[in-house]
């Protein structure tokens, strides 16, 4: 079978080509291929990245200073490491600690509020 000037072998593969030759002319190709992006890639992008640079120039993150934030002073209260997670307890609250029913304690806190006043 001849196709474009080449004889094929029943095989399918080209007279006069190995698969070991095929394989490093494909593969050659393939890096060529690379490189021809990655050079094309880098000639785009390099030019406009220098545009925007000089040599003394420094990274500006904000152009203007934001004024600090401060918080209202307020009472830091208690934290409570119960069971669920520690946590802030309301000020009328106070946290305790916490045993099981053979009276061991168990490591955590048990948080215990003044009843409502009516």
């Amino acid at each position: 079978m001849k196709i474009a000037g080449l004889a094929l072998e029943p095989s399918g593969v080209a007279a006069g080509f190995h698969d070991d030759e095929r394989f490093l002319r494909v593969h050659m190709l393939i890096r060529l291929s690379l490189a021809i992006v990655a050079a094309t890639a880098l000639a785009v992008v390099t030019p406009s990245v220098q545009a925007g640079t000089r040599s003394g120039d420094t990274l500006v993150l904000s152009a203007k200073k934001k004024p600090a934030r401060h918080r209202g002073v307020s009472d830091s209260g208690q934290i409570a490491c119960t069971v669920a997670g520690c946590q802030r307890i309301p000020p009328q609250c106070h946290p305790e600690t916490e045993y099981d029913f053979d009276g061991i304690p168990t490591g955590f806190d048990m948080v215990v509020c003044a009843p409502r006043r009516r």
